[in-house]
């Protein structure tokens, strides 16, 4: 059987702990340069985003929460948990870290971005909407039944 193009879900991402320099994410960059290559909707990559934004903010809390904790508990001297603490200061926020991570995971695959404008019919509040709700499963069954709504 041929294919044309290979394509994966946000929940893929998720599933594989948004860990796109390891394991089976990585292995995607076996399709770079191939006929069957892979592709992406904005809706996902906009969703890798957000979740890889709310990884690496939430990654940084717990680093400078365990360096609170770390003269107590560990016998680090305060001198060494600034220095991490400058290190981690240092350090590109989150929004910009998300977007490295998604440049180079597009360039490792040479995955090509599907625009949802001018392919799906959609409102123009849909996508924000759909971005922004509070949970997964509500983001998904609201852009869905927008969706749905507007076909």
């Amino acid at each position: 059987m041929e294919y044309g193009a290979i394509t994966i879900d946000t929940s893929i991402f998720d599933k594989n702990a948004l860990k796109i320099d390891s394991g089976i994410l990585k292995n995607l960059s076996q399709f770079k340069g191939k006929p069957a290559g892979l592709i992406l909707s904005e809706i996902v990559i906009n969703e890798i985003y957000s979740h890889l934004e709310r990884k690496s903010f939430e990654s940084r809390k717990n680093i400078e929460s365990a360096l609170k904790d770390a003269p107590h508990y560990l016998r680090l001297e305060a001198e060494h948990t600034e220095e991490i603490s400058a290190k981690i200061r240092e350090l590109k926020d989150s929004k910009e870290t998300a977007k490295d991570i998604i440049k180079k995971f597009i360039h490792d695959t040479s995955a090509e971005i599907i625009k949802a404008e001018g392919n799906i019919k959609i409102s123009e509040d849909t996508l924000p909407t759909h971005l922004h709700s509070p949970t997964p499963e509500k983001r998904k069954m609201n852009f869905l039944m927008r969706l749905l709504y507007y076909l």
